[in-house]
């Protein structure tokens, strides 16, 4: 598939995205239009912190950071950093809570 291709097939799906939303906004039952909602925010949110990890992963993970110029490359670079700084830490904590939590 050639780069012309994907962008068409990209801005069709943003496309698709808007007109669901569209179908979304209109639903009467505020119930539902809410719970619609909500899943595609979650759904939205997985799928671009999904996007942000793989650009970090291959464009951004082997840079200096004084050479991202882009504010959003930054928030990017930064927030992955710190993930990997931490992550370990998180986890480890929530196993040693999880563990203490079924011993008692």
């Amino acid at each position: 598939m050639d780069n012309e291709n994907i962008n068409e097939n990209l801005e069709s799906r943003l496309s698709d995205i808007r007109n669901l939303y569209q179908i979304i906004n209109n639903v009467k039952n505020e119930k539902k239009k809410f719970l619609l909602k909500h899943k595609m925010q979650t759904e939205m949110d997985f799928m671009i912190d999904r996007i942000e990890e793989y650009y970090y992963k291959y464009v951004l993970k082997n840079k200096k950071e004084d050479k991202i110029k882009n504010e959003t490359e930054k928030l990017i670079y930064k927030s992955r950093k710190t993930m990997d700084m931490f992550l370990p830490y998180i986890l480890l904590y929530n196993i040693t809570e999880s563990n203490q939590v079924n011993q008692n």
